[in-house]
Protein backbone atom coordinates (compact mmCIF):
# COMPACT_ATOMS: atom_id res chain seq x y z
CA UNK A 1 0.00 0.00 0.00
CA UNK A 2 1.25 3.33 -1.42
CA UNK A 3 1.66 5.50 1.98
CA UNK A 4 -0.08 9.12 1.40
CA UNK A 5 1.44 12.48 3.00
CA UNK A 6 -1.46 14.92 3.87
CA UNK A 7 -0.06 18.87 3.66
CA UNK A 8 -1.40 21.00 5.82
CA UNK A 9 -1.02 23.45 2.77
CA UNK A 10 -3.75 24.11 1.22
CA UNK A 11 -3.94 24.97 -3.02
CA UNK A 12 -3.88 28.37 -3.76
CA UNK A 13 -7.08 28.36 -5.57
CA UNK A 14 -9.03 26.57 -2.52
CA UNK A 15 -11.55 28.13 -0.44
CA UNK A 16 -10.61 29.74 2.71
CA UNK A 17 -10.50 27.93 5.74
CA UNK A 18 -13.96 28.28 7.89
CA UNK A 19 -13.54 28.62 11.47
CA UNK A 20 -16.29 26.47 12.96
CA UNK A 21 -16.42 28.72 16.38
CA UNK A 22 -16.89 31.58 13.88
CA UNK A 23 -19.52 29.83 12.38
CA UNK A 24 -21.11 28.92 15.67
CA UNK A 25 -20.70 33.06 16.89
CA UNK A 26 -22.23 34.40 13.54
CA UNK A 27 -25.01 31.98 14.21
CA UNK A 28 -25.79 32.80 17.66
CA UNK A 29 -25.43 36.41 16.77
CA UNK A 30 -28.42 36.04 14.18
CA UNK A 31 -30.28 34.13 16.33
CA UNK A 32 -29.75 36.74 19.18
CA UNK A 33 -30.73 39.37 16.81
CA UNK A 34 -34.11 37.94 15.82
CA UNK A 35 -34.75 36.98 19.49
CA UNK A 36 -34.14 41.32 20.16
CA UNK A 37 -36.36 41.99 17.31
CA UNK A 38 -38.79 38.93 18.73
CA UNK A 39 -38.34 40.86 22.65
CA UNK A 40 -38.99 44.48 21.31
CA UNK A 41 -41.98 43.04 19.16
CA UNK A 42 -43.99 41.59 22.00
CA UNK A 43 -42.96 44.34 24.60
CA UNK A 44 -44.97 46.56 21.82
CA UNK A 45 -47.63 44.71 21.76
CA UNK A 46 -47.88 44.07 25.77
CA UNK A 47 -47.44 47.93 25.58
CA UNK A 48 -50.61 47.79 23.38
CA UNK A 49 -52.97 45.77 25.38
CA UNK A 50 -51.84 47.43 28.57
CA UNK A 51 -52.90 50.88 27.28
CA UNK A 52 -56.32 49.11 26.30
CA UNK A 53 -56.94 48.16 29.96
CA UNK A 54 -56.83 44.40 28.57
CA UNK A 55 -54.52 43.32 31.98
CA UNK A 56 -54.06 39.98 31.39
CA UNK A 57 -53.20 39.54 27.87
CA UNK A 58 -51.00 42.59 28.12
CA UNK A 59 -49.43 40.12 31.49
CA UNK A 60 -49.11 37.13 29.10
CA UNK A 61 -47.43 38.98 26.32
CA UNK A 62 -45.33 40.68 29.05
CA UNK A 63 -43.95 37.57 30.50
CA UNK A 64 -43.75 35.90 26.74
CA UNK A 65 -40.94 39.16 26.00
CA UNK A 66 -38.74 38.98 29.32
CA UNK A 67 -38.58 34.91 28.87
CA UNK A 68 -37.37 35.88 24.75
CA UNK A 69 -35.59 39.03 26.65
CA UNK A 70 -33.48 36.56 29.24
CA UNK A 71 -33.13 33.92 26.42
CA UNK A 72 -31.26 36.91 24.00
CA UNK A 73 -29.20 38.86 26.82
CA UNK A 74 -31.61 41.84 26.03
CA UNK A 75 -30.95 44.91 28.42
CA UNK A 76 -31.26 44.89 32.09
CA UNK A 77 -33.23 47.90 32.26
CA UNK A 78 -35.61 46.60 29.54
CA UNK A 79 -36.30 44.01 31.48
CA UNK A 80 -36.93 45.44 34.99
CA UNK A 81 -39.17 47.64 32.94
CA UNK A 82 -40.88 44.36 31.48
CA UNK A 83 -40.89 42.65 35.56
CA UNK A 84 -42.48 46.38 36.88
CA UNK A 85 -45.01 46.26 34.55
CA UNK A 86 -46.08 42.86 35.51
CA UNK A 87 -46.30 43.38 38.84
CA UNK A 88 -48.51 46.55 38.42
CA UNK A 89 -50.86 43.92 36.63
CA UNK A 90 -50.69 41.99 39.33
CA UNK A 91 -51.66 44.52 41.75
CA UNK A 92 -54.66 45.30 39.78
CA UNK A 93 -56.02 41.79 39.62
CA UNK A 94 -54.88 42.19 44.13
CA UNK A 95 -51.87 39.67 43.66
CA UNK A 96 -49.97 41.26 45.99
CA UNK A 97 -47.28 38.95 46.88
CA UNK A 98 -46.59 37.86 43.51
CA UNK A 99 -45.97 41.91 42.36
CA UNK A 100 -43.92 42.12 45.65
CA UNK A 101 -41.82 39.46 44.12
CA UNK A 102 -41.93 40.55 40.36
CA UNK A 103 -40.64 44.22 41.94
CA UNK A 104 -37.99 42.62 44.21
CA UNK A 105 -36.63 40.81 40.78
CA UNK A 106 -36.84 43.91 38.96
CA UNK A 107 -35.16 46.30 41.43
CA UNK A 108 -31.30 44.59 41.08
CA UNK A 109 -31.94 44.85 37.02
CA UNK A 110 -32.29 48.48 37.06
CA UNK A 111 -28.72 48.85 37.52
CA UNK A 112 -27.60 52.52 37.47
CA UNK A 113 -30.69 53.71 36.08
CA UNK A 114 -32.25 55.97 38.76
CA UNK A 115 -34.83 56.82 37.27
CA UNK A 116 -36.41 53.38 36.75
CA UNK A 117 -35.03 52.30 40.09
CA UNK A 118 -37.18 55.41 41.69
CA UNK A 119 -40.13 54.28 39.94
CA UNK A 120 -39.93 50.56 40.98
CA UNK A 121 -39.11 51.55 44.57
CA UNK A 122 -42.71 53.93 44.38
CA UNK A 123 -44.39 51.27 42.88
CA UNK A 124 -43.02 48.29 45.90
CA UNK A 125 -44.22 51.05 48.45
CA UNK A 126 -47.71 50.74 47.02
CA UNK A 127 -48.11 47.05 46.78
CA UNK A 128 -46.34 46.99 49.94
CA UNK A 129 -48.66 48.94 51.65
CA UNK A 130 -51.17 47.06 50.19
CA UNK A 131 -49.59 44.13 52.12
CA UNK A 132 -50.13 46.27 55.47
CA UNK A 133 -46.24 46.57 55.24
CA UNK A 134 -46.58 50.35 56.44
CA UNK A 135 -42.67 50.55 57.61
CA UNK A 136 -41.76 48.49 54.43
CA UNK A 137 -43.77 50.93 52.30
CA UNK A 138 -42.37 53.66 53.64
CA UNK A 139 -38.56 52.96 53.47
CA UNK A 140 -39.07 52.33 50.12
CA UNK A 141 -41.19 55.70 49.45
CA UNK A 142 -38.11 57.79 50.94
CA UNK A 143 -35.67 56.18 48.51
CA UNK A 144 -37.69 56.67 45.36
CA UNK A 145 -38.10 60.52 46.71
CA UNK A 146 -34.10 60.41 47.80
CA UNK A 147 -33.41 59.49 44.21
CA UNK A 148 -35.66 62.04 42.24
CA UNK A 149 -34.46 64.46 44.56
CA UNK A 150 -31.27 64.14 43.36
CA UNK A 151 -31.94 63.95 39.64
CA UNK A 152 -34.21 66.52 39.49
CA UNK A 153 -35.31 68.94 42.70
CA UNK A 154 -38.33 70.67 41.48
CA UNK A 155 -39.48 67.91 39.24
CA UNK A 156 -43.05 67.16 39.17
CA UNK A 157 -41.99 63.84 40.59
CA UNK A 158 -40.35 65.03 43.58
CA UNK A 159 -43.21 66.54 44.67
CA UNK A 160 -45.61 63.28 43.83
CA UNK A 161 -42.44 61.24 46.11
CA UNK A 162 -43.43 63.78 48.85
CA UNK A 163 -46.85 63.44 48.36
CA UNK A 164 -46.36 59.35 48.70
CA UNK A 165 -44.19 59.35 51.66
CA UNK A 166 -46.97 61.66 53.91
CA UNK A 167 -49.78 59.30 52.87
CA UNK A 168 -47.33 56.65 54.38
CA UNK A 169 -46.51 58.40 57.43
CA UNK A 170 -50.74 58.75 58.19
CA UNK A 171 -50.39 55.45 58.56
CA UNK A 172 -47.91 55.46 60.91
CA UNK A 173 -50.03 57.62 62.71
CA UNK A 174 -47.32 60.63 62.51
CA UNK A 175 -49.38 63.45 61.76
CA UNK A 176 -47.08 66.30 61.65
CA UNK A 177 -44.44 64.26 59.69
CA UNK A 178 -47.14 63.96 57.36
CA UNK A 179 -48.14 67.63 56.81
CA UNK A 180 -43.98 68.92 56.55
CA UNK A 181 -43.83 66.56 53.58
CA UNK A 182 -47.51 67.99 52.14
CA UNK A 183 -46.07 71.71 52.42
CA UNK A 184 -42.87 70.44 50.90
CA UNK A 185 -44.51 69.08 47.77
CA UNK A 186 -47.37 72.11 47.96
CA UNK A 187 -44.37 74.54 47.76
CA UNK A 188 -42.75 72.93 44.91
CA UNK A 189 -45.86 72.42 42.83
CA UNK A 190 -46.71 76.18 43.14
CA UNK A 191 -43.06 77.40 42.93
CA UNK A 192 -43.48 75.53 39.52
CA UNK A 193 -46.91 77.52 38.39
CA UNK A 194 -48.79 74.21 39.26
CA UNK A 195 -51.77 75.66 41.46
CA UNK A 196 -55.33 74.15 40.89
CA UNK A 197 -53.65 71.19 38.95
CA UNK A 198 -54.31 67.92 39.81
CA UNK A 199 -50.92 67.08 41.58
CA UNK A 200 -52.16 69.97 44.35
CA UNK A 201 -54.67 68.78 44.63
CA UNK A 202 -53.85 65.12 45.73
CA UNK A 203 -51.18 66.74 48.10
CA UNK A 204 -54.14 68.90 49.40
CA UNK A 205 -55.80 66.39 49.98
CA UNK A 206 -53.12 64.26 51.85
CA UNK A 207 -52.36 67.07 54.14
CA UNK A 208 -56.37 67.54 55.46
CA UNK A 209 -56.55 64.01 56.52
CA UNK A 210 -53.35 64.66 58.58
CA UNK A 211 -55.47 67.39 59.69
CA UNK A 212 -58.59 65.52 60.51
CA UNK A 213 -55.96 63.17 62.07
CA UNK A 214 -54.97 66.24 64.28
CA UNK A 215 -58.54 67.23 65.14
CA UNK A 216 -58.19 70.48 63.32
CA UNK A 217 -61.68 69.74 61.35
CA UNK A 218 -63.16 73.22 60.05
CA UNK A 219 -58.81 73.58 58.37
CA UNK A 220 -59.60 70.43 56.75
CA UNK A 221 -63.04 70.55 55.53
CA UNK A 222 -61.73 73.69 53.71
CA UNK A 223 -58.96 72.47 52.49
CA UNK A 224 -60.89 69.74 51.24
CA UNK A 225 -63.54 71.10 49.87
CA UNK A 226 -60.85 73.52 47.61
CA UNK A 227 -59.27 69.93 46.90
CA UNK A 228 -62.64 69.07 45.66
CA UNK A 229 -63.10 71.76 43.40
CA UNK A 230 -59.56 71.55 41.84
CA UNK A 231 -59.98 67.56 40.67
CA UNK A 232 -63.25 68.62 39.12
CA UNK A 233 -61.66 71.10 37.09
CA UNK A 234 -58.89 68.87 36.27
CA UNK A 235 -61.15 65.53 35.59
CA UNK A 236 -64.11 65.69 35.47
CA UNK A 237 -66.67 65.22 38.39
CA UNK A 238 -67.57 62.06 37.27
CA UNK A 239 -63.66 60.84 37.90
CA UNK A 240 -63.31 58.01 39.60
CA UNK A 241 -60.20 60.43 41.09
CA UNK A 242 -62.29 62.14 43.26
CA UNK A 243 -63.57 58.94 45.26
CA UNK A 244 -60.85 59.32 47.89
CA UNK A 245 -61.20 63.23 48.61
CA UNK A 246 -65.29 62.58 48.45
CA UNK A 247 -64.51 59.65 51.49
CA UNK A 248 -61.98 62.05 52.87
CA UNK A 249 -64.31 65.27 52.91
CA UNK A 250 -67.09 63.15 54.10
CA UNK A 251 -64.98 61.76 57.25
CA UNK A 252 -63.76 65.07 57.96
CA UNK A 253 -68.15 66.94 58.33
CA UNK A 254 -69.13 63.56 59.93
CA UNK A 255 -66.54 64.38 63.23
CA UNK A 256 -68.58 67.89 63.81
CA UNK A 257 -71.55 65.48 64.27
CA UNK A 258 -72.97 67.00 60.91
CA UNK A 259 -73.43 63.34 60.12
CA UNK A 260 -76.18 63.84 57.25
CA UNK A 261 -74.45 66.51 55.57
CA UNK A 262 -71.47 63.86 55.15
CA UNK A 263 -74.02 61.14 53.33
CA UNK A 264 -73.91 62.28 50.07
CA UNK A 265 -70.38 62.80 49.55
CA UNK A 266 -69.74 59.15 50.88
CA UNK A 267 -72.58 57.82 48.45
CA UNK A 268 -70.75 60.16 45.34
CA UNK A 269 -67.23 58.44 46.77
CA UNK A 270 -68.92 54.98 46.72
CA UNK A 271 -70.29 55.23 43.22
CA UNK A 272 -67.13 56.58 41.56
CA UNK A 273 -65.39 53.32 43.29
CA UNK A 274 -67.64 51.14 41.98
CA UNK A 275 -67.15 52.69 38.90
CA UNK A 276 -63.83 52.81 38.39
CA UNK A 277 -62.05 50.57 35.53
CA UNK A 278 -61.02 48.05 37.04
CA UNK A 279 -63.45 48.82 40.09
CA UNK A 280 -61.33 50.41 43.02
CA UNK A 281 -62.45 47.64 45.26
CA UNK A 282 -60.53 49.29 48.47
CA UNK A 283 -62.23 52.43 48.44
CA UNK A 284 -65.31 51.18 47.40
CA UNK A 285 -64.88 49.23 50.88
CA UNK A 286 -63.99 51.99 52.92
CA UNK A 287 -66.74 54.40 51.50
CA UNK A 288 -69.57 51.62 52.83
CA UNK A 289 -68.13 51.23 55.87
CA UNK A 290 -68.20 54.90 56.91
CA UNK A 291 -71.44 54.90 55.13
CA UNK A 292 -72.71 51.98 57.59
CA UNK A 293 -71.16 54.28 60.50
CA UNK A 294 -73.14 57.46 59.24
CA UNK A 295 -76.37 55.41 58.64
CA UNK A 296 -76.01 54.10 62.46
CA UNK A 297 -75.54 57.21 63.62
CA UNK A 298 -78.80 58.52 61.80
CA UNK A 299 -80.69 55.64 63.10
CA UNK A 300 -80.84 53.54 60.18
CA UNK A 301 -79.92 50.12 60.88
CA UNK A 302 -81.04 48.40 58.14
CA UNK A 303 -79.36 50.67 55.68
CA UNK A 304 -75.70 50.66 58.20
CA UNK A 305 -76.30 46.42 58.23
CA UNK A 306 -76.57 46.60 54.57
CA UNK A 307 -73.34 48.55 54.08
CA UNK A 308 -71.38 47.07 56.69
CA UNK A 309 -72.28 43.55 54.55
CA UNK A 310 -70.90 45.22 51.60
CA UNK A 311 -67.85 46.85 52.95
CA UNK A 312 -67.07 43.29 54.29
CA UNK A 313 -67.86 41.50 51.03
CA UNK A 314 -64.88 43.86 48.98
CA UNK A 315 -62.62 43.69 51.92
CA UNK A 316 -62.45 39.48 51.21
CA UNK A 317 -62.54 39.91 47.77
CA UNK A 318 -58.67 41.46 47.65
CA UNK A 319 -57.64 40.26 51.08
CA UNK A 320 -57.67 43.98 52.22
CA UNK A 321 -55.47 44.84 54.97
CA UNK A 322 -58.58 46.91 56.83
CA UNK A 323 -60.75 43.89 57.06
CA UNK A 324 -60.43 43.02 60.76
CA UNK A 325 -61.08 47.07 61.58
CA UNK A 326 -64.34 46.41 59.72
CA UNK A 327 -65.25 43.80 61.18
CA UNK A 328 -64.70 44.74 64.89
CA UNK A 329 -66.29 47.66 64.26
CA UNK A 330 -69.70 45.52 62.28
CA UNK A 331 -69.70 43.03 65.69
CA UNK A 332 -69.56 46.44 68.15
CA UNK A 333 -72.40 47.78 65.72
CA UNK A 334 -74.62 43.81 66.04
CA UNK A 335 -74.08 44.37 70.02
CA UNK A 336 -75.33 47.77 69.84
CA UNK A 337 -71.90 49.52 70.98
CA UNK A 338 -72.14 53.48 70.13
CA UNK A 339 -68.40 53.02 69.51
CA UNK A 340 -68.76 50.79 66.66
CA UNK A 341 -71.00 54.16 64.98
CA UNK A 342 -67.51 56.11 64.23
CA UNK A 343 -66.98 56.13 60.57
CA UNK A 344 -63.01 54.65 60.24
CA UNK A 345 -60.20 56.76 58.51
Amino acid sequence: MVAVNFSLERPADASPAVDDSDTAKNAKAEADGKNQQSFLAAVKRADAELNLAHFNEAKELYREAFAIGKKCGANRPDLAVVLSNIAMIEKLNFHYEEAQNCLFDALPLAGDDETLAALIHTRLSSVLRARGNVEGALDHAKSSLEMRRKLNPNGALVAESLNNVAVLSLDAKDSKAAIDYCDQGLALLRSSGKQGSAEEAAVMGTKAAALVQENKYDAAIELLTSCVSNQEKAFGADSPKLAITLNNLAMAISKTGRYKESEPYLKRALKLAEASKPPDIAGAADASANLAAIYAHLGDRASADAHFKKSIEYCKAINYRNLPDIKEQYDRFLAGDGDAEKPTQ
